[in-house]
Parts: structure tokens; sequence; C-alpha cells
């Protein structure tokens, strides 16, 4: 690297960030090391769906990249699921009927399981450092060391709407009004978000000290450590905000009772003219994921691979694909 091309690299450049709310001083190499960091972890990306037909019960694994099918777990005609979700890169949690089933990656091979009594639609799965956490009895959630046998139940004292990770030792449930923050192996809540308006269907990890949530028909940034609201993004939607996935500094998300999914700009606090509208046939509970700046949908014609940034598909596996949906970074 030559003196000029050094002094590019270590010039400033302002970057607005909504957690601030102000300009940000970063290198021009800094923001190059973030930036490649980032597409690095779409790149190495799988995802796992789930397809039910009259031919099948299954789960697929595909290799982001690539649009690559890597895996098939075929479950029982008759099993009903509840949850796919990867607890970490090499494992997948698959919650059928009453059972918490683990199937290992590398193995190709189911290789422990755990009965658990949630009623919930859903049944939330998380990975959290070494353990497992899982919606379990009413207000309940419970732990799961696979390695050491170690279980723990936890009344949250209301009814769990949501489980989000937070780092290897933190995750976060989200309650009507509330949300919890945890410390894994702790019977007690660290902190507790109150949440201003009614309803908090959804939450997601906005970076690593901040969590974005809904409330009602708002969208909201809380701070885990003090419990404060930074930001309250209000784009005046007539319904609550079902469900959001973060994507960068974008969030996909749905309304209650309909099936079109929204693309909203944090920063500008926007709804962003996408080419959404054009996907027929959206499923109405839950039908996505995504990460870096790929949003991914089921739709009529199979699972759509949407760029949030470039307003564009980028491609669509073409199948009968349904129900549950997850993404991990390999």
């Amino acid at each position: 690297m030559n003196q000029s091309t050094y002094a590019s690299a270590r010039e400033l450049i302002s970057i607005r960030t909504v957690v601030k709310g102000k300009d940000d001083y970063v290198t021009v190499e800094a923001l190059y090391l973030l930036l490649r960091k980032q597409f690095q972890k779409v790149d190495n990306a799988l995802f796992a769906c789930h397809s039910r037909t009259k031919d099948h019960n299954a789960i697929f694994i595909y290799e982001l990249n690539a649009f690559s099918q890597v895996q098939r777990i075929f479950l029982n005609e008759t099993a009903v699921l509840k949850r796919i979700s990867f607890i970490n890169k090499n494992q997948l949690a698959i919650v059928v009927d009453y059972v918490l089933n683990i199937w290992d990656l590398q193995l190709q091979r189911f290789v422990n399981k755990l009965s658990v009594y949630s009623r919930s639609t859903l049944c939330s799965v998380i990975g959290v450092g070494d353990c497992i956490v899982y919606e379990a009895r009413a207000k309940h959630f419970g732990v799961w060391n696979m390695e050491t046998g170690y279980r723990l139940e936890t009344d949250t004292g209301s009814t769990i709407i949501d489980l989000q990770t937070i780092d290897s030792h933190h995750f976060a449930s989200s309650h009507e009004r509330s949300i919890q923050i945890w410390q894994l192996y702790k019977t007690k809540s660290i902190n507790t978000l109150n949440i201003t308006y009614n309803v908090t269907n959804s939450i997601d990890l906005w970076s690593k000290d901040h969590l974005i949530c809904t409330a009602s028909n708002l969208l909201a940034i809380y701070n885990v450590s003090s419990g404060t609201c930074i930001e309250m993004i209000d784009l005046e939607f007539e319904q609550d905000i079902y469900f959001l996935k973060r994507l960068g500094d974008k969030v996909a998300l749905q309304l209650d009772n309909d099936k079109e999914i929204l693309i909203v700009d944090c920063i500008k606090k926007t709804v962003v003219e996408s080419g959404l509208e054009t996907v027929a046939d959206m499923q109405s509970y839950r039908p996505f994921g995504g990460i870096g700046c790929m949003l991914l949908l089921y739709s009529q014609l199979g699972i759509v691979v949407y760029n949030v940034n470039t307003n564009r598909v980028e491609t669509v596996i073409k199948g009968e694909f349904n129900g549950h949906m997850d993404i991990v970074v390999s």
C-alpha cells in the first residue's frame, strides 16, 4: 500500500445511525472491513424450510449463496411441525407435536430429543451459548444443556410471545407489555424493558446492545442494559405490526391480518417502495426470514430471495413450501 492509498484508507467519513441519532466518524478502511464481514456472513448462510405436500412432509436445508439443497429431513406424514430453528451452525431444532428433536447437520441424523409441553402455535426455540432455550408451559421457558443434561424451567409471570438470543450468555423474552432480559442459569430476569404501548408481538436484535421490537403499530429500539427506549418509529399504520425481521438498517414487517410484507428504512423512517407486491400468495403467519440484505419469503412460486438494498428479486427456488423457516450463519 503506497502512501496515498494509505491516506485514503485512513480518511474519516460520516455515518448516521439510528441507535445514536447522530453522525459517527469511521475510517474508509474500517467501513470496508465491516461491510466485507457482513457480506461474508450472507455468503456462508444456510436456511431451512418446510414443505408439506400429498407426497411428502419434509424439511429442506439450502446453502444461501449457491441456492443449492444440501440436506433433506423427512418427517412422518401425520407429524405436525410447530417450529424449526437453528440453535447453532451445526444443529437444527425441530419441534414436532410436543417433542423437541435435535438434528445434527454433520452427522445427518437426529441426536437428541426432549418432551416439551408448550400449547403455543409456534413454540419458540433459540440457541444461547451451549444451551437451548424453549417456550415451555404457560408463562414458562425452559433451558436445556444437552451435554450435561441440565434442565431448568422458569416462570416469567406472563405469557411468552417471542424469544430472542442476545449473546452467548443472555436472551430476551417478549410479553404483552414488556421485554425481559435473562442470563443463562438464572431464575430471575436481570432487566425489564417496559413497552409504552400494548402489544409486543415480535423482537429482533438491532445491535449487540439494542433490541428492535413491535409496540402495537409502532417500531421501538431499546437499549438492553439501561432498559430505555432510544427510538420510536411511527409510520401511522392502522393495524398492529405482527412480525418483523431486521435486515441491516431496514426491517421487513407484516401487519396483523395482512399478507403484504413491507420494507421499512429505519434511518429515514419511511416505507420503502419495493417490488414485493408482484410476489403473489403470501402466507399470513410469519412466512419469512432474512439475513444481511436478503429477505426470504414464501410465495405460490416457491421461495423468493429478495434484496432489500437493490429492491429486486435475486432468485426463486421453485417448489411447494409452507410453514416455518429459519436461517443460520455457518
